[in-house]
């Protein structure tokens, strides 16, 4: 395995922050990038239930075959020195796009580096936004088979949008779904193992929440990763009290991120948040367990956005100590849930999550809490040995295939491989045909009537048989060359498919089928700095 940074071209808001400029620094407690001693003293003056949350996350972690070395971690939580590097994602298909990954790697890397450098327990934890009720976004792998990439949906459409923790897994669906995958996936010698492990990880599952859990506790089996399930109904009777908070500090809460979100954008930058300063920043889960996002009336009340229901505040809060199941937080309050629930040390997180993060400062302020340090995740492509071959074949510098991708290159070599430059010849041949063409439209302009719009109409039939010419002769030399011209396309298709980054588009799959697990260990035992673009990993 070798590893190498590289850089990318990032955003104004992406390089603001890792350089940590003035301008964005005031927007966030902690430069994440330093020492966090002085986060370390705030946690010490603060008190968290352990013993509740402890209890907790044993349940959970038991019941998706956690090992010794996470139920040790649970244990060490218990002590009043130990804290936690938490980042988060949705229970994703077979983990999901392969930033999920990414990011789980870097909570640990960071969790192992804080705890050697602090000489504290620094505890992994990963945070799965079961309270998500976007079926849509998990429920697909993207895939590339026969020379295309491919989404794969499974077939299962449940009734409502219930949260991810509550909608239980189609077995049949399911396994139709994952067979179906592995058809289309070459056979390497881990194929069969994999196959088998995944169905019997499938087999076990009541929930997604569940199958993505068991199979991230395979994945990292022995690292001492720590999973959390926001939907969980234990942990919600936890955060009743702090729903309650969260109610009644709403007005303050939702004018500090509307009032942040818009400064932000007058600084010019470009947040992933809207904010009013009406919303409530909560769900409320009806009869049907059907999620209604909140908001404050005119008259004070609390109502969904259609004013399908609607209470009081102090109805709201009796509801809470009632039935906190039927509450959830969304993308505002849940780093304040977070911060009342974990002794954060740190949180880790993509560059689109630490935008709508810029926003919440004021907010950890309203409730009488601090933001902590916001680490930006791992951003890694990974190179197998097939690609790696044939980057050095076709000279393709790996920093230029991962920020643009290869078309233009592969553009440049077919135009180099025809004796004749066609498309140089056809773009003549159309002005000479326009020069020619041009007497006649100037008769007919002169007749009047429909004359000129048939010139016209003429000129563009003519122009069109010439495209048409050019497409065939060019699809003429694409065909000569189709095996060269497969080979750009597959390392487009793999270090920059749909124009992004990989991790935001392959799931790990196409990796644990060509290398098995053992990948995970390697990149785990190799300790990567923080303040780097982007990594290139040859598997």
């Amino acid at each position: 395995m070798r590893i190498e940074p590289i850089r990318l071209r990032y955003p104004k808001f992406v390089l603001d922050y890792r350089n940590q400029t003035d301008q964005l620094r005031s927007y966030f407690e902690y430069n994440p990038f330093t020492s966090f001693e002085n986060r370390l003293e705030y946690l010490d003056m603060s008190n968290y239930n352990r013993k509740d949350l402890v209890k907790v996350l044993q349940e959970m972690n038991t019941s998706w075959g956690a090992d010794e070395s996470t139920k040790n971690n649970i244990h060490r939580l218990k002590s009043e020195d130990a804290v936690v590097v938490v980042g988060g994602q949705q229970a994703g298909l077979l983990t999901g796009p392969l930033y999920s990954i990414n990011k789980v790697i870097s909570i640990i890397q960071l969790a192992k580096k804080q705890e050697k450098e602090l000489n504290r327990p620094v505890i992994p934890v990963f945070w799965i936004a079961g309270e998500d009720h976007d079926f849509d976004e998990i429920n697909h792998v993207n895939i590339r088979t026969k020379n295309r990439m491919k989404k794969h949906t499974i077939q299962h459409y449940p009734d409502f949008k219930k949260s991810i923790s509550e909608i239980d897994l189609d077995l049949d669906a399911t396994k139709k779904w994952l067979a179906d995958i592995f058809l289309e996936l070459d056979e390497s010698g881990h194929s069969k193992l994999l196959y088998t492990d995944l169905l019997n990880l499938v087999k076990k599952s009541k929930t997604y929440v569940d199958f993505f859990a068991q199979l991230i506790n395979e994945v990292f089996k022995g690292t001492g990763l720590v999973l959390i399930d926001s939907g969980n109904a234990s942990l919600k009777k936890i955060e009743a009290k702090y729903f309650i908070k969260l109610i009644e500090n709403q007005d303050a809460i939702a004018k500090e991120v509307y009032q942040s979100v818009r400064s932000l954008e007058e600084k010019n930058y470009f947040i992933s948040l809207e904010a009013n300063e009406n919303d409530g920043h909560l769900f409320y889960h009806d009869d049907e367990n059907e999620r209604i996002l909140l908001s404050k009336s005119e008259a004070g009340n609390w109502q969904g956005k259609n004013e399908e229901i609607e209470f009081t505040t102090k109805e709201l809060i009796q509801l809470v100590k009632d039935s906190p199941n039927r509450f959830s937080n969304n993308v505002v309050t849940r780093p304040l849930m977070q911060e009342w629930l974990l002794p954060t040390l740190a949180f880790v997180g993509g560059y689109g999550e630490i935008s709508y993060w810029a926003s919440l400062k004021g907010a950890f302020k309203q409730v009488d809490l601090e933001m902590p340090p916001v680490v930006p995740r791992y951003s890694i492509t990974y190179v197998s040995q097939k690609i790696d071959k044939l980057l050095v074949k076709n000279k393709v510098d790996i920093t230029e295939a991962v920020n643009q991708g290869v078309n233009h290159l592969k553009m440049n070599w077919l135009s180099n491989q025809s004796n004749e430059p066609i498309e140089l010849l056809i773009e003549e041949m159309n002005k000479g045909i326009e020069q020619l063409h041009l007497p006649v439209q100037n008769v007919a302009s002169k007749l009047g009537g429909d004359f000129e719009q048939l010139a016209q109409t003429n000129l563009n039939k003519i122009m069109n048989t010439t495209e048409y010419l050019k497409k065939r002769l060019l699809n003429e030399i694409e065909n000569k060359y189709e095996k060269e011209i497969n080979e750009y396309d597959l390392i487009n298709d793999y270090l920059y498919p749909d124009n992004g980054l990989q991790e935001r588009i392959w799931n790990p799959l196409f990796i644990l089928n060509e290398n098995g697990k053992d990948f995970i260990k390697e990149v785990i035992s190799t300790e990567l700095s923080f303040d780097k673009d982007h990594y290139v990993i040859y598997l």
